[in-house]
This record gives structure tokens, C-alpha cells and sequence, in this order.
């Protein structure tokens, strides 16, 4: 029961590790095009008042975005390769406990 176990922790483990890999990208790009996004609507509302606009806020918004998603995608990275670490040391207490006992 127990290598059955120690396996899917281990797998667990591998799962997380890679999620952590492309995190960062995926929160970089989703935030990078959801603030472009609002950047564009702040453009276009300056457009239809009147004032004439040169995309600068949908830049901002992609550079904005794009620093912030990268920041919260690499704190969430370290978060869960710090899990994956967690469940293994876990196994191994668990696994010293059982040999001394």
C-alpha cells in the first residue's frame, strides 16, 4: 500500500512541477491581453470624446499587464513547486517513521 502510494505522491509531485514550469507564461500572457483589452476600451472611449488618441493606453496596458502577470505567475510558480516539495518531504518523514519503527 505504501509504494503505491509513495508513487502517486510522487506523481503528484511531477504534476506540480511542470504546472510551475509554464506558469509564469500563462499568467504573463493572460494578463498582458486582459489589460491590453482594457487599455484599447480606455482608447476607444477617449476616441468618442473627441480627444485624439495614439494607442498609448493599450501599450501601457500590455506592458502593465505583462510585468504584473509575470510577477503573480512566478510568485504561484514558487508556490507550487514549494507544494511538490512539501508532499515529497512528507514521504520521506513518513517513510524514516515506518524504517525506525
Amino acid at each position: 500500500m505504501a509504494e503505491n502510494n509513495d508513487a502517486s505522491i510522487q506523481q503528484h509531485s511531477l504534476e506540480l512541477s511542470s504546472r510551475a514550469a509554464s506558469t509564469p507564461l500563462y499568467y504573463t500572457v493572460g494578463a498582458a491581453i486582459l489589460c491590453g483589452l482594457l487599455g484599447y476600451a480606455g482608447d476607444a472611449i477617449l476616441r468618442q470624446s473627441g480627444v485624439a488618441s495614439s494607442y498609448v493606453l493599450l501599450f501601457v496596458g500590455l506592458v502593465a499587464g505583462g510585468i504584473g502577470g509575470y510577477r503573480i505567475g512566478t510568485d504561484k510558480a514558487v508556490s507550487l513547486r514549494l507544494q511538490a516539495e512539501i508532499a515529497l518531504c512528507q514521504m520521506k518523514v513518513r517513510d524514516n517513521l515506518e524504517d525506525q519503527s
